[in-house]
């Protein structure tokens, strides 16, 4: 059985909503609720991604999709899709992302949001034209990946 099925060592966080009395150890944001669990809960699965055939899914813990996510979000920044928010005050535009099947879109969406880069979900089933248009007029770039 794999570690990700025992509940009794799931270490939950405290999640802050910004209402009431927050906890001064709780966390945030997505990108905070990531980085907890892969410190505190590392080996319990994120979730499995199909494979063609008859391949057995691919386990994704969550060491693998904070790792993901981190490699993500340098790529992001590497290749010019966004330059990250460095200040509170740097406004960054938009990354629009092609919604796909798979788990990567999910991490994509964790590295621009560790980044403060806002998402744009387009669905994959827009024609070529009108993707070639619509990022242009909300003056975001296009990851295809």
């Amino acid at each position: 059985m794999s570690p990700g099925y025992i509940r009794s060592t799931f270490i939950r966080p405290h999640v802050n909503t910004g209402y009431g009395n927050d906890h001064p150890d709780g966390v945030n944001s997505l990108p905070e609720l990531i980085e907890f669990d892969a410190e505190h809960n590392p080996d319990h699965i994120f979730g499995l991604q199909s494979r063609v055939g008859d391949a057995p899914p691919f386990e994704i813990t969550i060491a693998k999709l904070q790792t993901a996510v981190e490699n993500a979000s340098g790529w992001l920044v590497q290749s010019g899709a966004t330059p990250g928010r460095t200040s509170r005050d740097t406004k960054v535009p938009p990354v629009a992302i092609l919604l796909g099947s798979d788990i990567g879109i999910f991490m994509y969406m964790a590295a621009l949001n560790r980044l403060g880069t806002p998402v744009l979900c387009l669905s994959a089933r827009l024609t070529p034209v009108i993707l070639s248009r619509r990022p242009i007029r909300l003056q975001s770039s296009l990851v295809r990946k």
